[in-house]
């Protein structure tokens, strides 16, 4: 299957984002500029492309966008990611230095960035907006970054302007417990993890729960945050061997006996040797986990892994960050370094369903893969500057026929014997 759209964004897009109607859309590159899509018709015309004119003015910083949100009102666009200083040389890594990068507050209509909020010392991943105390609640945005920080701001006028927001809480994140591996995965020993990073790569909210509690994928696992307490009050290490790089939470699952969370969660491997004979300590794999919550007091948290989705030579994605799409109970899209787009039907158990293979480059990692809220269309961005657009409608049809081919294949085996 071909992609029904391909366009073209300067630098390597890292995220993208959909306004909360569907209208528009929004992606954000690593060579400062964000790019507004018209997303209501097939053609996606570019509406606008966003730049911080500051930058164009005095030419210090190197802007690269890793997180994009539109606010509820459509009227401001915030994004973060890193820094890098053009006057500053960091011979570790030989590049511009990284520096303390501002989470931005653009005016769409204006086209200037209207508020620079300080307060992360490296690299922002994520930006999420939610309303405190639940659906009625003030605006907040929570914030994570590779400083080891979870930070809480709160929108102007009590949460009801965007325009600017003032920083409310740090909540410094605990380095996971290199120790509490998982017994599942033998061979893997405390040395080759590194416990110590206090990298947050990702956080959302948990449904349900009055916008109380957030997961945090935080060095190779994920924590639970009380927002309220500002704590970590449980962790789940060791998900994957180098770093647990983002989650999707699907959806909240209570039965009579029973409540938990669907997450699907993203990771990349460490490697065993170096240079070009390095291998893979396991197969990149994405894991559909259950994340209980405590059924009375003096229960704990506890996480299940239900599925491991992989593929043992399409599935190649051990590159971050990257991001994740997933529909409840139907299909989840993880992107690869391959440039493609694997598929898993989960109404099938986690099965391989198939590979798309468009236009990104074959050299290129896919980053971010989208669900259009409301159109059948979802979408990939990759390091080579494009975006595809892609048809859901297709992958339904093509899951269903391909279950009733699984059923008819099972029906005749029985009646063979």
């Amino acid at each position: 299957m071909q992609p029904l759209q391909t366009y073209v964004h300067q630098g390597a897009v890292h995220c993208l984002s959909a306004s909360a109607t569907g209208t528009v859309l929004l992606s954000g590159s690593t060579r400062g500029s964000l790019c507004i899509w018209d997303a209501q018709v097939g053609d996606h015309i570019q509406l606008r492309d966003l730049r911080d004119t500051r930058e164009t003015v005095f030419n210090r910083y190197i802007e690269e966008y890793l997180t994009a949100q539109f606010t509820p009102d459509e009227r401001y666009i915030i994004a973060s990611g890193t820094r890098r200083d053009r006057h500053l040389w960091d011979y570790d890594e030989s590049d511009c230095k990284v520096v303390p990068p501002p989470i931005k507050i653009f005016d769409i209509l204006k086209g200037d960035v209207v508020a620079d909020l300080e307060g992360h010392l490296e690299e922002v991943f994520c930006i999420q907006l939610y309303r405190e105390f639940g659906d009625h609640g003030p605006w907040m945005m929570m914030s994570c970054s590779q400083d080891g920080t979870v930070i809480l701001w709160r929108f102007a006028a009590n949460g009801t302007a965007f325009h600017c927001a003032i920083k409310e809480r740090v909540i410094p994140l605990e380095a996971l417990d290199v120790e509490q591996l998982d017994v599942h995965y033998v061979g893997v020993t405390p040395n080759e993890l590194n416990g110590e990073s206090y990298i947050a790569t990702w956080c959302a909210l948990l449904p349900a729960t009055g916008a109380r509690y957030a997961v945090v994928s935080v060095d190779t696992g994920l924590c639970v945050l009380d927002l309220r307490a500002g704590r970590v009050i449980a962790k789940f290490p060791a998900l994957f061997t180098a770093v647990c790089d983002a989650f999707v939470v699907m959806d909240d699952i209570e039965q009579p006996d029973e409540r938990y969370f669907h997450l699907v969660v993203h990771g990349v491997e460490a490697l065993s040797g170096e240079g070009r004979s390095a291998e893979q300590i396991r197969l990149n794999r994405c894991l559909v986990c259950r994340l209980y919550p405590p059924g009375k007091d003096g229960d704990s948290w506890h996480l299940e892994t239900e599925l491991e989705l992989m593929h043992p030579t399409d599935y190649v994605s051990n590159v971050w960050p990257c991001r994740i799409a997933a529909v409840s109970g139907q299909w989840v899209a993880a992107g690869t370094e391959l440039g493609t787009v694997c598929i898993w039907d989960l109404s099938t158990g986690g099965r391989h369903l198939r590979t798309l293979c468009g236009s990104h480059d074959t050299k290129s990692c896919v980053r971010d893969v989208l669900v259009h809220p409301q159109f059948p269309w979802f979408y990939s961005c990759a390091d080579d500057g494009t975006i595809q657009v892609w048809s859901a409608a297709v992958e339904d049809r093509v899951m269903k026929e391909s279950n009733a081919a699984g059923s008819t294949h099972v029906a005749s085996e029985r009646s063979e014997m």
